[in-house]
């Protein structure tokens, strides 16, 4: 059996906060095991390994001439200087709480502009992928490989 149970709130870019996230991880596993070892036929579970690190969702972002924001990715927001369409993903409300699917209205999906990539105040800087400027609602469609793909063309 492969488990993918924990979720943890933390600063990514606090090295106390990644520390106190990832032992907190590590207990959450104990405490999963413990219920896994009442289901019928495991009562002999253990636990193989525990990933390396957390999987970080989101951290920094460019400050960009454009903040893509959830009010464009649910309105499907257009733009003149799109680099991708993409459809909707999860998105978290907060740290804590279980994703969820939210509906785009309209046509169902939203464009990316490049003018989220490109630096306000640095020429010739593009970001890509998670990075690009967005608030947590966008940001949790736009973090996904294909987009950071799409985006890191446009950006190269």
């Amino acid at each position: 059996m492969i488990t993918y149970l924990v979720d943890e709130g933390y600063d990514a870019r606090d090295a106390r906060e990644v520390s106190r996230a990832e032992t907190s991880a590590r207990r959450q596993s104990t405490a999963y095991l413990q219920v896994i070892r009442t289901f019928l036929g495991c009562p002999d579970a253990y636990i193989v390994s525990t990933g390396p690190e957390l999987g970080t969702r989101e951290s920094r972002h460019v400050v960009a001439r454009y903040r893509l924001s959830e009010d464009d990715v649910l309105g499907a927001a257009r733009f003149d200087d799109a680099v991708r369409r993409r459809m909707a993903d999860r998105i978290p409300p907060r740290p804590g709480i279980p994703s969820q699917w939210r509906f785009i209205s309209g046509r169902g999906c939203f464009d990316i502009p490049l003018g989220a990539l490109c630096s306000v105040d640095t020429d010739n800087l593009f970001a890509a992928g998670r990075n690009i400027d967005g608030d947590r609602g966008a940001g949790a469609s736009v973090r996904v490989m294909g987009t950071a793909f799409a985006t890191g063309h446009a950006a190269a």
